[in-house]
């Protein structure tokens, strides 16, 4: 190989190496399942040291019940998906993983830079228990609850006013049908049709 050749080829591993660890997400790069280089932010988020993740088949670091749905992520050449990954002490984590082919010195390799989105799952789940739990005590209240957008004059109903109001879901979808199953009574003056 050329000396110029050889430079540019250290200069562009340089740079992939200098780029893997500057960035937050953990970095792994693949040959056919196995790793054969990471970036010390996956050492940190696995809990593993860099001599051990070397050789690993990456089967070993993703809970089990979501091995399938990695391959079939993977043949559908998806770039992007979430997974539960299993850390060194056997806690697990979730994690977003994007992955990439590329080819370094003419041999194909996946780079994958994976993070850590444990704390927006959990987020995620307390949010739907709460709505869970609100709507449920709206159910059990019969109270319900309604959003009008002033711009759009789009009205959005809870299930519960449905119910409440006797008309099928989704019909009342602006200010002036939620108006119609108003008694002419309880109108403003004015409203009255």
């Amino acid at each position: 190989m050329p000396k110029q050749s050889s430079h540019a080829l250290q200069e562009s591993e340089a740079r992939y190496r200098a780029l893997a660890e500057a960035t937050f997400e953990g970095v792994a790069f693949t040959k056919r399942g196995i790793i054969v280089d990471a970036n010390q932010q996956l050492t940190e988020l696995l809990g593993y040291g860099i001599d051990e993740l070397l050789g690993m088949h990456v089967g070993k670091l993703i809970v089990a019940e979501y091995r399938q749905h990695v391959l079939d992520s993977i043949r559908a050449e998806k770039e992007a998906f979430e997974i539960r990954a299993l850390r060194k002490d056997g806690s697990l984590i979730d994690v977003e993983v994007r992955t990439r082919m590329i080819s370094i010195k003419g041999e194909p390799m996946k780079v994958s830079a994976i993070r850590d989105i444990t704390e927006r799952k959990e987020a995620e789940e307390a949010l739907k228990l709460t709505q869970t739990r609100h709507e449920e005590a709206q159910r059990i209240a019969h109270l319900g609850h309604w959003t009008l957008d002033l711009i759009t004059d789009e009205l959005i109903w809870s299930d519960e006013n449905y119910c409440i109001f006797g008309v099928e879901p989704g019909s009342a979808n602006t200010y002036e049908t939620f108006m119609e199953t108003v008694h002419p009574d309880d109108r403003e003056p004015g409203q009255s049709h």
